[in-house]
């Protein structure tokens, strides 16, 4: 059996179907945006290294659905940006550790 599904708060990662559900509502996402909040809901709470990114996505473009580029320090970054604006009100946010990478949280109440 296969998991299509994977919950990190208020958001859901639907590998199925290629999208991310906040509170229930699809988010507009380009398929960088979703292959990055993808891994990074994948380790909600958690440190994902800035290498990581480009470990895990350097093939995007082979064997990933949306036939992107690679992903470099600088991408990640703009894409980071973009999918804090994507996420603005849902009840997560994407904290950066400098020099680190980046983890996905809940947002402070």
């Amino acid at each position: 059996m296969t998991i299509t599904t994977i919950g990190a708060g208020p958001l859901l990662l639907d590998t199925l179907h290629t999208e991310v559900l906040a509170n229930g509502q699809p988010l507009r996402l380009t398929p960088r945006q979703y292959e990055v909040l993808g891994l990074l809901i994948r380790h909600y709470g958690r440190l994902v290294p800035k290498d990581m990114f480009t470990t895990a996505l350097s093939g995007f473009g082979e064997s990933k659905p949306f036939g992107a580029t690679t992903l470099s320090h600088n991408n990640l970054e703009v894409t980071i940006h973009r999918l804090r604006q994507c996420l603005a009100g849902t009840g997560v946010s994407i904290k950066t550790e400098w020099r680190r990478g980046y983890r996905l949280v809940p947002d402070a109440s």
